[in-house]
């Protein structure tokens, strides 16, 4: 079944590079860069944004799994810059989403959030998306299109939760 009405997908803010400022006042900016595989990793380099009502929507919390919408096309380089790469926001404290960056959350409710996560972080899912892509052969794009024409099987929210829990018990004693 294609995810297309199962998943909601919030894209990145285009912030204006007057609005930054390194001394860490405000939230984070999670740029492409920073979107690894398997987590957001901040740097000195990292810009900051001071809060704002009208960017509420743009906030990321922990937990939110967030995809790569500009990267390396499939066939140059690792799965660190690989177009439609996911990682999961690991931090406490909340951050706000750039452009070329989504959120993508379950919208149902026999789809966890926590299984569509799973399911977007597989190398073959990255892969997937990945040879969707469009643009130069430097720098690859997908769009929400291509997420939302993902083929995924949803089990029982059950057998969805079993797998995360097995995962987890898999990551943690990796």
């Amino acid at each position: 079944m294609k995810l297309g009405n199962k998943i909601q997908i919030i894209n990145g803010y285009p912030f204006d590079s007057s609005e930054f400022n390194s001394e860490k006042n405000g939230y984070p900016v999670i740029k492409i860069k920073e979107l690894k595989k398997g987590s957001v990793v901040f740097t000195k380099d990292t810009c900051y944004v001071k809060e704002r009502d009208s960017l509420k929507q743009y906030l990321v919390n922990k937990g939110d799994c967030l995809v790569a919408l500009t990267g390396n096309p499939p066939n140059k380089g690792g799965f660190d810059a690989i177009v439609g790469r996911t990682c999961l926001y690991k931090e406490e404290k909340p951050a706000y989403l750039n452009q070329r960056v989504c959120k993508v959350t379950s919208n149902c409710s026999n789809l966890l959030n926590k299984y569509l996560s799973y399911f977007l972080s597989l190398d073959k899912t990255t892969v997937n998306l990945a040879s969707r892509c469009s643009g130069s052969a430097n720098q690859a794009n997908i769009s929400s299109k291509d997420l939302f024409d993902l083929e995924l099987n949803i089990p029982s929210v059950q057998v969805q939760q079993h797998i995360v829990n097995s995962m987890r018990r898999l990551v943690v004693y990796a």
